[in-house]
C-alpha cells in the first residue's frame, strides 16, 4: 500500500503543467481514490499515512481557487480605488497647505504690522503717561505757590491800610527802592508809616523833570514791584492777569522740554551711564576635567547687537543645569517684448504658457488688472516658493524654542571653550556643523548626542522645535538671484502702486500687491537677527544650516535611542549570566550538600548497623542464661 500511494504521488506531482495535473487527479479521483483513502485514515502504517497526507496537502481544489481568484479580483479593484482615493486626498491635501501657506503668509505680515503698532502705542503711551505725571506736579507746585502768595497777598493788605498815606511820599514823588523780601517790606512799610506824616501830591514840574524810573524785573513770585500812580493800600501791584498766570504755570513746551531733558538717558562717555549696547564680561569656567574643544566660529562682543544671542542667557541655562543636576504671493511680471528676452527666458515662457493655457490677450489683461486669481496656485510653483521663503523666515525668527535651543549650545560651546580661548556671546550658524565633529573620549558619542540627550531629559519642551522648521526643507531651494531680480524688476511700479494706493487705500489688491515686497524684507530681517549678511547669505546656504541640523538633531536622536537599547540589551545579558551563574552556583552547592548529606546517612546508618549488633539486650540476655550467669549479671 505505501509504494501504490508512493507511486500515485510521483505520477500526480511530478507534472509541471497545472492542466494535466489536474486532470490525472481528476481520473484518481474518478477511479475512487478520494474514497479509499478516507477509509485508510485509520490505519496504524505511519509510511502510509505520510504518503497520504502528502498526496492530501498537493490536491487542487479547483473551487477554492476559482473563489481565491475572485476574491483577488475583488481585492484588486479594491487597491485600485484606494489608490485613486489616496491620489485624490494627496492632491487635496497639498491644495490645502498651499492655500494654508498663503493664508499663514498674509496673517503672519498682519501679525507684525499689528504688533510694531502695539509698540508704537505702548512707546506712546508711556510718553504721555510720564507728561501727565510731570504736568499733575507741575500742577501741585504751582497750587502750592497760589495758596502761599494768597496768604502773603492777605497779610500785604491787611496791613497796607496804614500804607496808602505813604503812597506819594518823598519830596520828589519817587517810591523807595522795593524790600529784598515781602515780609522786610511790611516791616520797612509799618515803620515809615508810623513815623512820616502824609504829604500832599507832588507838583508836576518837580514830576516832569525826573526820569521814570526803570521796571525793576519780576521777582519769582509773578509780582511786579513796579510804583503805582495812584495811590494804592500795597507797595506792590500784581502784574497784569496774563503775565501772573504765565509765571505760576510752565508751558507744555518747557514741560516738555523738563521732561525730555529729565528722561533722556546720559551719554556713553559721561559717568554713571553705562554704553548703548554694552554686555556683560562673561568669566572663565575651569573644568575639572580635561574638555574637547568646540571649533565654533563665534562672535565678538561688538557683533551681538539687534542678533538673536543679544537676548540669550547661557550663564542662566548654567545655573538651571546645576540646579537641576544637584510678501504673500510675488507676481511676476512678464516683459512684453518678447523678441529682446534671451533664449533661457523665452524657453521657460513657453513651459508657462503651456500650463497656464490662456491666450495672450487674456494674460495681458490680467497682468494689467492685477487679476492674482487669474491661475490656480498650482500651476504657479514660484508663487509657492515665495510663500515659503516668507512663512519660514517668520517662523524661524519668532521661534522660541529654537532660541532656547541656541541657547544651551551656546551655554556648552563656552563650558568647554571659555578656560582655553575664553567665553564666546554668540557664533554663527555654520557652527552647528561642527558639533558632529566634537567628540567623546572614547569616540562613541558626539557633543550633539549629548545635547540631544539633555534637551530630553531635563528640556522636554524644547525636543519640539521642529514643528517651526516645518517648510525650511521648501525656503531652502528658493533662488535668492531669481528672487531679487523679479523684486528689482518691480520697485519702479510698487513705488508707483504706493503713490496710488496713498491716494485710493480701499483697494485691496493694490494692498496685495504692495505685501510681495515683504517677503525678502522678511528674510533679510531673519539673516540679520541670526548675524549673518543678507547680502552673503542666499536662502539656499542659510536654511540649509537649519536642515542639516535639523537631520542630524533628529539622527542624534534615533542613535541615543539605538543606544540606549544595545546597553539595556547588554545590561539583561549581563543580568542574565550572572543569573545563570548564581544558578549553578546554587545546583553546585546543592549537589554538594546533597552528596555530603547523603554520605552523612550512609555513616550514620553503618553506625546503627554496629551498635545495633553490639548493644543488643535481649540476646545478652539470652546468653547469660544460656551460661547460667543470670543472677551474676543481674
Amino acid at each position: 500500500m505505501v509504494a501504490c500511494m508512493q507511486f500515485i504521488n510521483i505520477v500526480v506531482h511530478s507534472v509541471e503543467e497545472m492542466n494535466f495535473r489536474s486532470y490525472l487527479q481528476y481520473e484518481f479521483t474518478a477511479l475512487g481514490l478520494d474514497e479509499y483513502l478516507e477509509k485508510l485514515k485509520r490505519t496504524e502504517s505511519d509510511r502510509l499515512q505520510v504518503q497520504i497526507q502528502a498526496y492530501l496537502d498537493n490536491v487542487f481544489d479547483v473551487g477554492q481557487l476559482m473563489e481565491d481568484s475572485d476574491t483577488k479580483n475583488a481585492a484588486l479593484e479594491r487597491v485600485t480605488q484606494l489608490e485613486d482615493n489616496l491620489f485624490q486626498t494627496a492632491e487635496k491635501l497639498r491644495q490645502t497647505e498651499d492655500n494654508s501657506l498663503a493664508k499663514i503668509a498674509d496673517l503672519q505680515l498682519q501679525q507684525a504690522e499689528y504688533v510694531q503698532h502695539i509698540q508704537q502705542l505702548q512707546t506712546k503711551q508711556l510718553a504721555d503717561s510720564q507728561y501727565i505725571e510731570t504736568l499733575k506736579k507741575d500742577v501741585e507746585t504751582s497750587r502750592a505757590n497760589t495758596t502761599s502768595l494768597e496768604n502773603q497777598l492777605k497779610i500785604a493788605l491787611a496791613g497796607g491800610s496804614v500804607g496808602t498815606i505813604v503812597g506819594g511820599g518823598g519830596p520828589s514823588g519817587d517810591f523807595p527802592p522795593p524790600p529784598p523780601g515781602l515780609g522786610q517790606g511790611m516791616e520797612g512799610a509799618a515803620v515809615q508809616t508810623g513815623s512820616a506824616p502824609p504829604s500832599a501830591p507832588p507838583l508836576p514840574g518837580s514830576t516832569a523833570g525826573a526820569p521814570p524810573p526803570p521796571p525793576p524785573p519780576p521777582t519769582s513770585h509773578g509780582w511786579s514791584t513796579t510804583p503805582s500812580s495812584t495811590p494804592s493800600t500795597s507797595w506792590w501791584t500784581p502784574t497784569t492777569t496774563t503775565t501772573s498766570s504765565t509765571s505760576w504755570w510752565s508751558s507744555p513746551s518747557s514741560t516738555a522740554t523738563r521732561f525730555r531733558t529729565s528722561s533722556t538717558p546720559l551719554p556713553g562717555g559721561m559717568p554713571g551711564a553705562a554704553p548703548h549696547g554694552s554686555v556683560t564680561i562673561k568669566k572663565r569656567i575651569n573644568t575639572k576635567y580635561r574638555l574637547p574643544i568646540l571649533n565654533w566660529v563665534a562672535f565678538k562682543p561688538n557683533q551681538i547687537s539687534g542678533t538673536v544671542f543679544s537676548e540669550l542667557d547661557d550663564d542662566k541655562v548654567m545655573k538651571e543645569e546645576k540646579t537641576q543636576l544637584d510678501g504673500k504671493r510675488s507676481t511676476k511680471k512678464k516683459d512684453t517684448g518678447v523678441s529682446l528676452l534671451d533664449g533661457a527666458k523665452l524657453q521657460n515662457i513657453s513651459i508657462v504658457r503651456r500650463k497656464i493655457e490662456h491666450s495672450t490677450d487674456q494674460i495681458v489683461l490680467a497682468i494689467e488688472g492685477m487679476d492674482l486669481a487669474f491661475d490656480p496656485i498650482e500651476t504657479v510653483s514660484s508663487l509657492e516658493a515665495t510663500e515659503c521663503l516668507a512663512i519660514t523666515s517668520f517662523s524661524v525668527k519668532n521661534s522660541t524654542q529654537l532660541k532656547r535651543l541656541l541657547e544651551i549650545i551656546l551655554a556648552f560651546g563656552n563650558y568647554l571653550n571659555s578656560a582655553k580661548r575664553g567665553s564666546a556671546y554668540g557664533f554663527k550658524l555654520q557652527s552647528l556643523d561642527t558639533l558632529l565633529d566634537t567628540k567623546s573620549t572614547d569616540r562613541k558619542i558626539t557633543l550633539l548626542h549629548y545635547i540631544v540627550e539633555t534637551v530630553q531629559l531635563k528640556f522636554p519642551e524644547i525636543d519640539k522645535f521642529h514643528g517651526d522648521l516645518q517648510y525650511v526643507d521648501k525656503a531652502a531651494n528658493v533662488s535668492a538671484e531669481n528672487l531679487t531680480m523679479d523684486i528689482n524688476m518691480l520697485v519702479n511700479g510698487i513705488k508707483k502702486c504706493k503713490r496710488e494706493y496713498a491716494q485710493c487705500s480701499d483697494s485691496t489688491i493694490l494692498r496685495d500687491f504692495l505685501l510681495n515686497n515683504e517677503d525678502k524684507d522678511a528674510y533679510n530681517d531673519v539673516v540679520s537677527y541670526y548675524g549673518e549678511n543678507p547680502k552673503m547669505t542666499p536662502p539656499g546656504t542659510f536654511f540649509s544650516f537649519f536642515t542639516r541640523f535639523d537631520a542630524a538633531y533628529k539622527k542624534s536622536v534615533l542613535e541615543n535611542e539605538k543606544r540606549k537599547k544595545v546597553e539595556q540589551a547588554q545590561i539583561e545579558i549581563q543580568q542574565n549570566i550572572a543569573a545563570s551563574k548564581a544558578k549553578k552556583e546554587q545546583a553546585v552547592k546543592k549537589n554538594q550538600q546533597n552528596a555530603l548529606m547523603a554520605e552523612l546517612q550512609s555513616k550514620c546508618k553503618k553506625d546503627n548497623h554496629y551498635k545495633d549488633a553490639e548493644d543488643g539486650a535481649i540476646e545478652n540476655i539470652i546468653s547469660a542464661f544460656k551460661r547460667g550467669k543470670h543472677e551474676t549479671s543481674l
